[in-house]
């Protein structure tokens, strides 16, 4: 297995939610967010930066928590963790994703105070739109409207036609 960012911290994820709350402040943040579902193992962070124009966006970051059936495994001798083995790699995985999340955040921001980008650049992906979603679930959402070829034809109205490329032509 590789080694992974943050592994074996024993910094609680509480911490450092209040952490990343305390960075997005300092950033600048008008409005910040927490909160997560069981059911869908997931977890958000949510806060509103000014962007360059001076409006303000907001923004969504999502943490995949980890499910105990990924740590509910056989091992070399043939047996399988007790549930409190599991219980502490559940545990330890939560607080490694969100020591990952933070320095993601830490990172893009860092940059748009030092003038490498823009808020708006920084944090693109993850800008939320007015439907809720964000620009990185519409990016995803293109692909699998390409997988179907359920894309609009480039000139709406125009017959369907396949375009053969002529040899020696591009």
């Amino acid at each position: 297995m590789n080694p992974q960012y943050a592994s074996g911290t024993d910094v609680p994820a509480e911490r450092t939610r209040a952490e990343l709350e305390r960075l997005v402040v300092r950033h600048g943040a008008s409005g910040w967010v927490y909160g997560f579902d069981d059911r869908l193992r997931l977890a958000a962070i949510s806060f509103r930066l000014k962007d360059s124009a001076g409006g303000e966006r907001q923004y969504r970051f999502e943490v995949p928590l980890p499910a105990r059936a990924e740590f509910e495994v056989k091992l070399g001798n043939g047996q399988f963790r007790s549930q409190a083995q599991v219980s502490a790699k559940v545990a330890a995985e939560t607080r490694r994703r969100w020591r990952a999340l933070y320095i993601v955040v830490k990172a893009l921001l860092t940059a748009n105070e030092d003038g490498i980008v823009t808020t708006e650049d920084a944090l693109m992906a993850f800008t939320v739109m007015p439907d809720g979603t964000t620009l990185r679930e519409q990016q995803r959402a293109i692909g699998e409207y390409l997988a179907r070829g359920e894309m609009p034809q480039l000139l709406p109205g125009a017959p369907e036609r396949r375009v053969i490329a002529l040899e020696g032509h591009r």
